[in-house]
């Protein structure tokens, strides 16, 4: 969506209706990443009515996907205080390079710290920049970097096993 239908979506019922509709794969995604669960349904719908009741707060139409995923990750925590869970990661995802299957490597994501983890699923799954994913997270940039490459490089360390 462009610029000015999203200033559009910030005052439209049904713009913003379609705005979601275009990002609903995404949000599930990340969703089902952060939780481990595949029944997130409740918490899209919370994300839903929170992002519709206080659209009127977003400043630069630039950044409502953001802040929907800002709500979203917010939900999520939510979820995993009130059932008292350990967040893991689902093995339904896999990640296709030129026909080949990597799902394996959901594995070795499984075992990031959750910072690391939230970061290099939002970076590579939803294709944040570390600007849009330091507003989402609301950390500086500098710390989503450092936990970024903290995170590839304990992955580079998991995955040397596999080429010994």
């Amino acid at each position: 969506m462009e610029n000015h239908d999203l200033k559009k979506a910030l005052k439209d019922d049904e713009v913003l209706a379609l705005y979601f509709h275009e990002i609903a794969d995404e949000l599930t995604r990340i969703a089902i990443k952060i939780t481990g669960n595949l029944d997130v349904d409740d918490i899209l719908s919370e994300t839903i009515i929170r992002a519709f009741k206080y659209r009127k707060k977003v400043k630069k139409p630039e950044y409502l996907k953001t802040w929907i995923i800002r709500i979203l990750i917010n939900n999520c925590k939510d979820y995993l205080r009130t059932n008292n869970k350990f967040v893991e990661l689902v093995d339904d995802y896999e990640i296709v390079v030129e026909n080949e299957s990597f799902d394996f490597v959901n594995d070795y994501i499984d075992k990031l710290p959750t910072t690391c983890r939230n970061i290099i699923v939002l970076k590579y799954f939803s294709e944040l920049s570390f600007k849009e994913i330091a507003e989402v997270l609301e950390m500086k940039e500098s710390n989503v970097k450092y936990h970024y490459y903290q995170g590839l490089k304990l992955l580079k360390v998991e995955m040397e096993e596999l080429y010994e």
